[in-house]
């Protein structure tokens, strides 16, 4: 007995169990295909990898030129800062030196005054007129004795009676004492004056 088999329907029913697999769509050109489910990450090609290098070291580039900007505004800044700071300091100073060398003017001229009253005080007592000291003019001493001179022959009585007021010699206590008062007077005030950092304080306590 024999068995005629399809082969036709064989091929058919093998074919309808097993078909070959699908190739992969076409892709652009340049373009890596996607890599498969549960594979490795698909791979840049050579100028892909070195366009995002590039991307990638303009980036930094931008990052580091941001930062030394920075950096130069904040130096810029602290040294202008610091120029104002000693442009302040030194106008203070200045400003105190002015100000101490005109109370230092102003001592040396009240010493001046002084010795020169205590002078023509002196010259008036030995010319006989005390009283009469501050209308003494003169420079110096030979110029103030001549003017008491001739002051006191002014203030002699009319007539010609009696004779010249004999001059009396000054006290030295009398002469020194008026003027050491009034020295160390002013060197305690201008001592008060003084601060611990005044930088002229040194100078002005001599």
């Amino acid at each position: 007995m024999f068995i005629y088999r399809n082969a036709g329907g064989a091929a058919g029913g093998g074919a309808s169990q097993q078909q070959p697999p699908t190739p992969p769509a076409p892709t652009g050109e340049g373009e890596q295909p996607p890599a498969p489910q549960g594979g490795t990450p698909a791979q840049f090609t050579a100028e892909q990898q070195a366009v995002v290098d590039r991307i990638i070291a303009d980036r930094l580039e931008r990052a580091k030129q941001g930062w030394q900007a920075d950096q130069a505004a904040k130096a810029a800044a602290d040294s202008d800062a610091a120029e104002a700071k000693r442009l302040a300091d030194e106008k203070k100073f200045e400003e105190l030196a002015r100000r101490r060398e005109a109370e230092a003017a102003d001592l040396r001229a009240e010493m001046a005054q002084m010795k020169r009253d205590q002078l023509r005080r002196d010259v008036a007592q030995a010319a006989g007129i005390p009283q009469l000291w501050q209308r003494l003019q003169g420079e110096t001493a030979d110029e103030l004795a001549e003017d008491a001179k001739a002051l006191a022959v002014m203030m002699q009585p009319s007539g010609g009676q009696g004779q010249p007021r004999s001059a009396t010699k000054p006290t030295p206590g009398a002469q020194t004492a008026g003027a050491d008062d009034f020295v160390k007077q002013a060197i305690e005030r201008q001592n008060k004056r003084a601060t611990e950092n005044d930088p002229f304080a040194a100078m002005m306590k001599r």
